[in-house]
């Protein structure tokens, strides 16, 4: 799975890659990138996944 950007005419290259990053964000591949960059057992992945819901859960609370 690739992502292709060309430049459109006129278009500088700092724009171009501005519109890169925003196709990647919107299809997620930096954080897959960056969830498969390390091997991650269940285990782990599931307390993660608890600590960060945690957190949630404080904040929803605090705004109350």
């Amino acid at each position: 799975m690739g992502v292709k950007v060309k430049p459109r005419k006129g278009e500088s290259i700092e724009r171009t890659l501005r519109r890169l990053k925003r196709i990647i964000e919107r299809e997620k591949l930096r954080r897959d990138m960056i969830r498969h960059q390390y091997h991650e057992t269940d285990r782990e992945r599931r307390r993660h996944t608890r600590s960060k819901n945690a957190g949630r859960g404080r904040k929803r609370a605090a705004a109350r």
